[in-house]
């Protein structure tokens, strides 16, 4: 049964998906949708054909995607969320709406303790799907989707990157449609999904992807006063924004804090690091240094705002001498100025007067 292990490739680092497979109702959780899109990017659209059913997930392949140093974490991980897909299914309805299938992922699983892999032999039917529907491919990074917390920031940064590419960068949603799709639950009123879906997973897809995404409410006139009935999204690219210097010179620190163990800092976080090093004219060689100077210290809380703050001219390497800085440490008043610091350049427009007023404060108490 597992003759096609000898096809195997090496996964690239795009998955793959067809429109309604991207559109489809799913409740997947969201270690269910990490193991999906894991297998998704071992599926070359190229050469993979509709008989090849049976894909071996290497646990070493992943385990820098999850964050994780060590193999042993990275398959526990994975064999547990490929057990939670175990009998699950994917609605897609038809195009025109009247009608919707039932597709079963997975026809097995099988497990290799021993050798760190994972072998799936996928539903016939939508292997096929999948092949068959080229023309209506959508990629995407699934380095951006597997750091994600929330299954609805996975759903919705796959929906999104489907439209990346339109004419007007807009996608628009009926409420209802959006709300079946995502399967929210009915006792979500309109303020609850707003506020702990919707919001929640546009500040993870912001804070650490490639895409930069905000929203409009459509609203209808109804007895005494209005309904939100639709979404209109706004899609956009930190690339294109920022430039691809800047996030490839971001990524690269990303990068190099993983490697170092550093695994919470943000894709937005670090290209303020990389534009304040910039900005200080650093070598890579520099901003290695700083970095590993700020890791060795101990107790800080804001691992953020202290690496923004070492690639300023502000901050003295070992060797120089700045009292105003240690005194400002003795004060307990660190903390605050690094989150207020990243603040601001991050998200200036949200900085109240009394933050910035207490920022200014702050900074000259520390002699700057």
């Amino acid at each position: 049964m597992y003759g096609f292990m000898r096809n195997w490739k090496a996964p690239g680092k795009n998955a793959l998906k067809p429109r309604s497979l991207v559109e489809a109702r799913c409740g997947l959780k969201a270690s269910e949708s990490d193991m999906f899109d894991m297998l998704l990017s071992y599926i070359n659209r190229d050469d993979d054909i509709a008989e090849n059913l049976v894909y071996t997930l290497v646990v070493d392949d992943f385990k820098d995607k999850f964050g994780l140093k060590y193999t042993n974490n990275a398959y526990k991980k994975i064999r547990d969320g490929i057990g939670q897909l175990k009998g699950k299914t994917i609605d897609i309805w038809s195009d025109n709406g009247d009608r919707f299938e039932s597709y079963v992922l997975f026809q097995t699983i099988r497990w290799h303790d021993r050798d760190g892999k994972i072998t799936v032999k996928l539903g016939e039917d939508i292997k096929k799907m999948l092949v068959m529907q080229k023309q209506s491919i959508t990629y995407y990074d699934i380095k951006y989707t597997l750091p994600m917390n929330s299954r609805y920031s996975k759903r919705f940064y796959v929906m999104f990157k489907e439209w990346e590419r339109s004419a007007d960068k807009k996608r628009c949603d009926r409420l209802d449609d959006l709300r079946e799709k995502l399967r929210v639950p009915q006792s979500y009123a309109y303020h609850k999904f707003k506020t702990r879906i919707l919001e929640e997973a546009l500040r993870e897809i912001n804070g650490s992807t490639d895409l930069y995404v905000s929203y409009e409410e459509e609203m209808k006139a109804v007895r005494g006063g209005y309904k939100v009935v639709g979404l209109v999204f706004n899609i956009g690219t930190k690339a294109g924004a920022a430039g691809q210097k800047e996030q490839d010179g971001a990524e690269k620190i990303l990068d190099f804090l993983k490697s170092e163990g550093v695994t919470e800092i943000t894709l937005a976080q670090a290209c303020i690091i990389y534009r304040t090093a910039q900005k200080g004219k650093l070598t890579g060689r520099q901003v290695k240094n700083r970095i590993r100077i700020v890791l060795e210290k101990k107790d800080v809380k804001n691992m953020a705002g202290y690496l923004i703050f070492a690639m300023s001219d502000r901050f003295q390497t070992p060797g120089e001498v700045r009292d105003g800085f240690s005194r400002f440490r003795q004060r307990n008043y660190a903390d605050e100025w690094f989150l207020l610091l990243e603040k601001s350049m991050l998200y200036p427009e949200k900085m109240t007067e009394v933050e910035k007023l207490r920022f200014d404060v702050l900074t000259k108490q520390a002699g700057y």
